[in-house]
């Protein structure tokens, strides 16, 4: 890890399997500067071995389901240094991806765990519909995705993935205030609407409809974000692979956990640029959803200057 005074960088290099293949589309991507190939889709310029979503973005049918993939760009995130590394900053920051990331297209289901061959058979799943979001404790939820060669998101990944890629080049640019966000850097991944028209549009929770739970894993294109990766704005919260005082976190919206009030929306979603705590102590065994990202890319977080 290294931290500069003016700008600060974190790198980590890690291993990715990389895939090839043929797409679809041809358009250049607004955020990148490559000319895209034939073949590729309109939001990235490499080429797809899947299918081109209705984003613009690269899909791939995987064992546990469709996977999304980011491309090598920059990603406008809220960066939540982890407490092992010594230090706390939640400013605006931006991660730059050095090589792709696919991520879990829907929430992992009841259905995923059975077919997992090295998970332990957990008695509470027992006579659930194989179409039923998985809901695991924290320890759980990362067994399960190693168990399946994949892991948790880290929350700046989860974040990510709910935005889309940054025009923006420089850390200082990013911002969240009353004027607006900037470098899309938006506050929910559907955009920076915080109406109850927008949350009853776009994130499913009981306020808007009767509901007596999440609703079952598959096709959600009207809870899709930026990148096409669906149900990130609610159904159940998700685990990702962060910690603070050594809580776990989560992020995500819960289908009986949101109002109708814009400041309850502010408070309550826990979805990317709120003030929600999303370091949260749940008492052991609170289990909660599972998306699981493949891959382990190089990438830097480009830092605003730290706090004095």
């Amino acid at each position: 890890m290294k931290i500069v005074a003016a700008v600060g960088t974190v790198t980590l290099m890690l291993a990715w399997a990389g895939c090839t293949g043929s797409a679809r589309k041809d358009k250049a991507p607004a955020h990148r500067d490559a000319v895209p190939a034939p073949g590729t889709c309109s939001n990235d310029a490499a080429s797809c071995p899947g299918d081109c979503n209705a984003q613009g973005y690269c899909e791939m049918a995987g064992e546990f389901g469709p996977e999304v993939r980011l491309p090598p760009a920059r990603y406008a995130v809220k960066y939540e240094l982890r407490a092992h590394e010594g230090i706390m900053n939640k400013d605006p920051a931006l991660l730059v991806l050095a090589e792709p990331l696919w991520v879990s297209k829907r929430e992992s289901s009841v259905g995923d765990y059975r077919k997992c061959k090295g998970c332990s058979p957990k008695a509470f799943l027992d006579g659930q519909p194989d179409d039923t979001p998985l809901e695991l404790s924290f320890a759980d939820a990362q067994a399960f995705c190693k168990a399946t060669g994949r892991r948790l998101a880290t929350p700046e990944e989860w974040q990510a993935a709910a935005r889309g890629p940054s025009p923006c080049t420089d850390p200082l640019e990013v911002r969240d205030d009353r004027d607006g966000t900037t470098c899309n850097f938006r506050r929910y991944p559907w955009g920076d609407d915080q109406t109850p028209a927008a949350l009853c549009k776009y994130g499913y929770n009981s306020v808007c409809e009767a509901r007596q739970g999440p609703h079952p894993i598959g096709p959600h294109p009207d809870y899709a974000s930026a990148t096409g990766v669906e149900d990130l704005s609610g159904n159940v919260e998700e685990w990702v692979d962060g910690a603070y005082e050594g809580r776990p976190a989560y992020k995500g919206g819960h289908w009986d956990r949101m109002g109708r009030d814009p400041s309850e929306l502010w408070l309550e979603l826990g979805v990317p640029g709120t003030e929600y705590d999303d370091y949260q102590a749940p008492p052991d065994p609170t289990r909660l959803g599972v998306r699981c990202v493949r891959g382990n890319p190089k990438f830097e977080l480009k830092l605003r200057p730290a706090p004095i």
